[in-house]
């Protein structure tokens, strides 16, 4: 599937029209209301009000890119639409903390990457929240990960989260946001993990 996306201008009309789909929107979790979808054949277009300048989980910076990030990628859990703050799971068949420092995962069968790179797997979960808290990516989002030490894969789609001591925001803002995303494991090694800036490799049904 071609991603595409384009900034809208706000003029007058455009914002009046906006203004009278607003009751709908807040039915939306924060940071979606903005976002528009068309599905065209093998083509998404989202619009978004800003221009994304980095697809790469790691690296990004804020709402504008996490409104591109959350069409194009899973994560374990997603924030639940509505006005009260809340998770489901998203790619996540199954998840429960074990303790205060243990999560347990396991994957869906029915997620893969585009262009060929097969299904999600525990690795990908592993390599996509390591790549986050390593030094060398020099990532701006490593503190959302809070004491994370180190994923830990026990089968091909199953897997635990282990943290160095306990911490709450892992539901809220560490597994359904920015630092949430999971990229596959493969093309990312092969170019470096330059993600996303050329050609980004998605998640799409396996």
């Amino acid at each position: 599937m071609k991603i595409e996306w384009t900034k809208p201008s706000l003029g007058r009309r455009n914002f009046l029209k906006g203004a009278t789909a607003l009751s709908a929107a807040t039915a939306l979790p924060m940071g979606f209301a903005s976002r528009a979808f068309a599905a065209d054949g093998d083509t998404l277009r989202v619009r978004a009000y800003g221009d994304a300048p980095n697809l790469d989980p790691a690296h990004s910076v804020g709402v504008v890119e996490e409104e591109i990030h959350a069409s194009i990628y899973n994560k374990l859990i997603q924030y639940k639409p509505g006005r009260e703050w809340g998770w489901q799971n998203d790619a996540a068949a199954h998840i429960e903390q074990g303790d205060a420092m243990h999560i347990n995962f396991a994957l869906r069968d029915d997620i893969g990457f585009t262009n060929g790179f097969g299904a999600m797997t525990a690795e990908d979960v592993k390599f996509s929240f390591e790549r986050i808290i390593a030094d060398a990516t020099e990532s701006p989002n490593k503190p959302d990960m809070g004491p994370l030490s180190h994923v830990e894969v026990t089968g091909e789609r199953e897997g635990t989260i282990v943290l160095k001591n306990a911490y709450a925001p892992l539901w809220s803002i560490a597994l359904p946001y920015i630092t949430g995303n999971i990229v596959s494991k493969r093309p990312s090694k092969q170019r470096a993990v330059d993600l996303g800036m050329i050609r980004t490799v998605g998640n799409s049904p396996a």
